[in-house]
């Protein structure tokens, strides 16, 4: 590729400049010792002439032009923008990419979040312009702000009507029952033309609940450690998660299942590569629920961290730390349930809450003013009740989001 600084003219490269300098140079030997120097001379002014003429064409006609590629290839095309339509073009508003954050929060900026701004301009300015950013430098996404805790959430999420479970190595309609500790009879009216007894293949979907058969409204009764469920339905199968539970723990209100499968389905929108490993819930009646304390009303759902993990090796509950945790994605994950405003508390380690905190104030995820109603961290355990995320032992390798009670049960607690 042609240097983009040089000037020559078109058509005429230097060796053809050197040629017509040697034959100059050539004629000058036959004429007289005191021609040599004259004719020499006219023919260095000639060419110098020519050059600096091409120079100011090339400079002159097209204002800003770069200079031309020599190359024998080269095609330039007809319907090159005027001047004017550059002028346009440079003045014309640009707009930013979506980098699918969201749309940030039109809130005044407090003192720190200002110095922290001024900050960022001052590095900003001090770097060598056009740099790209290096590998390892991070790019936060739009700053992630926590939202009130909405009492009509479960009017804006809808479950899905019917649950299937997929029989993997073959099965039938007793042993899925069984699996859910749901009636054999319920089982066989759900799924019609099927026996009880027959042996169906790998791949077979069978349908273990139908909205339209529930006889009782969905509804928590009393507290999540002390309490029992009506109307449950299990964790439907979908995208954006792997069900890690066994079936009969996997049953919850019908509220907190359908926005549990929006959240998950937001996930698997964001295309992360990583699916959410959904464990234990709720046995279908409530009820104590070996080996947790809560989960007994059918708010209650344990989820895996998003994990940075080789791909050779399988998804699984894994205890984290700051090798292991995608500090980022958990953020994006915690914004998406935040978001619902259905989450009454997320149950996370204190010692994973630090990692959070940290990266929040390293990359600017998240607003300072927020972090202290975010996190229980930096304060220690049971200092901050008001706190979205909050420590309790036993969620390191796994996280325990529960959700508000429903407006509409009445003995909720």
């Amino acid at each position: 590729m042609a240097d983009q600084h040089d000037d020559s003219l078109e058509g005429e490269s230097l060796d053809d400049l050197d040629e017509g300098g040697r034959a100059d140079d050539g004629a000058a030997e036959v004429s007289p010792i005191h021609d040599r120097p004259r004719s020499t001379g006219l023919a260095l002014l000639i060419s110098a002439g020519l050059v600096w003429a091409g120079v100011f064409v090339v400079r002159v006609a097209v204002p800003g032009a770069s200079a031309p590629n020599h190359s024998a290839a080269l095609d330039i095309p007809d319907d090159l923008p005027t001047v004017d339509e550059v002028a346009l073009a440079e003045d014309a508003a640009t707009t930013p990419l979506d980098l699918g954050g969201g749309a940030e929060e039109d809130v005044e900026p407090d003192v720190e979040d200002a110095e922290d701004a001024e900050g960022a301009e001052g590095d900003a300015n001090q770097a060598p312009a056009g740099d790209p950013p290096g590998e390892d430098e991070v790019r936060p996404a739009p700053k992630i702000h926590l939202t009130a805790r909405d009492p009509r959430w479960s009017e804006r999420f809808r479950a899905p009507d019917t649950v299937h479970y997929t029989i993997r190595q073959g099965g039938s309609l007793k042993r899925v029952a069984n699996l859910y500790k749901i009636f054999h009879h319920e089982i066989v009216a759900l799924n019609p033309g099927k026996e009880l007894d027959e042996e169906l293949p790998s791949g077979t979907k069978i349908a273990v609940y139908r909205d339209s058969e529930r006889s009782v409204e969905s509804e928590s009764i009393q507290g999540p450690s002390r309490g029992t469920l009506a109307g449950a339905m299990p964790m439907p199968e979908g995208p954006g998660r792997v069900l890690k539970h066994i079936p009969w723990k996997g049953w919850a209100t019908v509220e907190a299942v359908a926005v549990m499968d929006a959240v998950l389905r937001s996930w698997d929108a964001l295309d992360t590569g990583q699916p959410i490993l959904v464990g234990n819930m709720s046995s279908r009646n409530g009820g104590p629920l070996k080996p947790h304390q809560s989960h007994q009303s059918g708010r209650d759902i344990d989820l895996s961290y998003p994990q940075i993990i080789d791909e050779r090796d399988e998804l699984n509950w894994r205890e984290m730390s700051v090798a292991n945790l995608d500090r980022d994605l958990m953020w994006t994950l915690l914004e998406l349930l935040n978001d619902t405003g259905a989450v009454e508390v997320v149950y996370v380690d204190t010692k994973l809450q630090k990692l959070l905190y940290d990266w929040a104030i390293q990359t600017g995820r998240v607003p300072r003013r927020d972090l202290n109603r975010w996190l229980e961290y930096p304060r220690k355990p049971g200092q901050a009740k008001y706190a979205r995320v909050q420590h309790s032992r036993g969620h390191s390798d796994h996280m325990h989001v529960r959700f508000s009670c429903p407006k509409s049960h009445r003995r909720c607690r």
